[in-house]
């Protein structure tokens, strides 16, 4: 016979071991699952039982009305910090209109839209030089998206206008 036609020959006891082994892997599978149902489990049952128990007589201690009275107070919270979160505050732009307002400017009348992100201001300015400073110190504040003149009179020896600005994006969170 040609070398290259001779079956191969496999060791009798390859297929016995691994047998073996995957019997002795479910055994051990099946021991732990064992153990686990009929031990550890009723151990987690019975501590589980003992927390109930205690979280019981935890609330026995404790009376109903002062519970209930709990209840409502942590209800009032979690309202008002809901209404807290949603609150518009103006405060941020206090501070941008103390910074940017020109010392020959003042402001009489302030509108506040929230919803468009508008701010209505009428007021005086000493002349037009200060006026233009005035539009031109909002115009480069960050905040600031743009800024409208609606109208503009010299009367009196002074600027009376009334100008638009328009706020940024969070400006009043």
């Amino acid at each position: 016979m040609d070398e290259r036609m001779k079956s191969e020959e496999l060791p009798v006891g390859w297929p016995w071991r691994f047998l073996m082994f995957t019997v002795l892997i479910a055994a051990t599978v099946g021991v732990g699952s064992v153990g686990l149902a009929f031990g550890y489990k009723p151990l987690l049952d019975s501590r589980l039982t003992g927390q109930d128990a205690a979280l019981t007589d935890l609330g026995k201690v404790i009376p109903a009305k002062q519970q209930d009275e709990f209840v409502r107070f942590y209800s009032q919270l979690v309202n008002l910090q809901s209404l807290l979160d949603t609150h518009v505050t103006a405060s941020p732009l206090f501070g941008l209109l103390e910074s940017r307002t020109n010392a020959s400017v003042s402001y009489a009348v302030m509108e506040l839209r929230v919803p468009e992100r508008k701010i209505v201001l009428e007021g005086n300015a000493s002349n037009y030089k200060a006026f233009a400073e005035q539009l031109q110190s909002f115009t480069e504040a960050p905040e600031v998206e743009s800024v409208i003149v609606n109208d503009s009179n010299a009367l009196e020896g002074k600027v009376k206008f009334r100008i638009t600005v328009t706020m940024r994006e969070g400006i009043f969170k």
